[in-house]
């Protein structure tokens, strides 16, 4: 017969073979947080790559895009790295690490995150708004922003090119204006309700209701505001598409009444034109001009009736926001802005002369649109 092997046994076998009941497993994952603190509040998106994939987050805490991320993964070693933001500079990146195991880089962006098993390493990356790499617009007079119409919420820059607290005013859909509607000096924002051609002019830059409410024009006018008489003062006037007919008044309708015929009403532009106001001459008193965007003309005219283009150059891309104001030489003159929403970028001309843009400036996102004027912020 064979001989019968038996295998030896010793306690110490057995106790590493079986798992005693109440025992746990150890543990090998951690928690990782990337957080996006923008200066100031903004609804801008920061892009991100590394180990932890591709991701986003926003500078507005409580947007559609979360501010802050969390990733459950294995104890190890992980790169982050921000992606440049037009108009955004990375100012910070901070890292709470229980053990110590991580460090950053902000000339490369990156956090490189010492992750032992069981902790939490939050990250923060801090963005302040700064001038994009062009010359940066003098906009000491007038100033620009931008209204994310589908929240009704509005971006302004003040007169040293810095994003102030945004606001909520008005509803999705309504169409955004700027005004001095109290003759103080400060423009503030503007509505055109096209659904009912209601206007509704708020008085302060700052969240609240509308200060005067009236109904003029018809739902499908574009608001305009300019001071059409130089008495300091602007009204809202409107812009007839389907007719390329401006409607010019002198004064503002209340008590949520209506308003009587036009002052000033006369035809000029083609059919696809977009309506643009600015004292392009210098005598204090608001006119009109126009974006051809088949063609890539702006056309203004220095009175206020029917007659062919008093100038024209050649400025932007299809598809550009124009708005108007007087920067960078302030001579009194209003001279074109686009705002590309390819790029989120404004272009300002300083001349009313054909050439490339003079300065520019990084600000916002491509559905927001453009306003110009004195806001008084900052």
């Amino acid at each position: 017969m064979g001989k019968k092997l038996f295998r030896t046994c010793t306690l110490a076998t057995v106790m590493a073979l079986v798992v005693l009941p109440g025992a746990a497993a150890a543990q090998t994952t951690g928690t990782i947080v990337i957080a996006k603190d923008a200066q100031p509040d903004s609804a801008q998106t920061f892009g991100f790559t590394g180990g932890l994939g591709s991701f986003t987050l926003d500078g507005m805490p409580g947007g559609t895009v979360p501010s802050q991320r969390s990733f459950s993964v294995a104890a190890g070693t992980y790169s982050v790295t921000e992606s440049p933001t037009v108009g955004w500079g990375l100012s910070g990146i901070s890292c709470a690490d229980p053990s110590g195991g991580t460090t950053t880089s902000i000339q490369t962006a990156t956090a490189t995150i010492g992750l032992a098993a069981g902790e939490t390493v939050t990250c923060t990356f801090t963005n302040s708004f700064g001038a994009s790499p062009g010359t940066p617009p003098d906009l000491s007079k007038v100033q620009v922003g931008l209204v994310d119409t589908s929240q009704g919420l509005w971006h302004l820059i003040d007169s040293k090119g810095k994003a102030v607290q945004p606001f909520y005013y008005g509803d999705p859909g309504d169409v955004p204006v700027m005004g001095d509607w109290d003759c103080d000096g400060d423009d503030t924002p503007g509505l055109f309700r096209q659904s009912d051609a209601f206007a509704y002019l708020r008085q302060s830059n700052t969240q609240g209701i509308g200060d005067i409410r009236f109904f003029f024009g018809d739902p499908s006018d574009v608001p305009l505001a300019g001071d059409w008489n130089g008495d300091g003062c602007d009204t809202l006037s409107i812009y007839r598409p389907d007719e390329q007919r401006f409607y010019i008044i002198n004064e503002l309708g209340q008590d949520e009444g209506g308003l009587g015929a036009a002052d000033f009403a006369f035809v000029f532009g083609d059919p696809g034109d977009k309506p643009v106001v600015g004292d392009w001459d210098g005598d204090g008193v608001d006119e009109v001009g126009l974006h051809r965007e088949s063609t890539g003309f702006f056309y203004w005219r220095n009175t206020l009736n029917t007659g062919i283009a008093h100038g024209s150059i050649f400025f932007g891309d299809p598809d550009d926001r124009f708005v108007a104001g007087d920067w960078g030489r302030i001579d009194g003159r209003d001279t074109p802005a686009v705002f590309r929403p390819s790029s989120s970028i404004f272009f300002f001309r300083h001349t009313l002369t054909q050439g490339n843009a003079d300065s520019e400036l990084a600000f916002g996102k491509s559905p927001w649109l453009p306003v110009a004027g004195s806001f008084g912020v900052g």
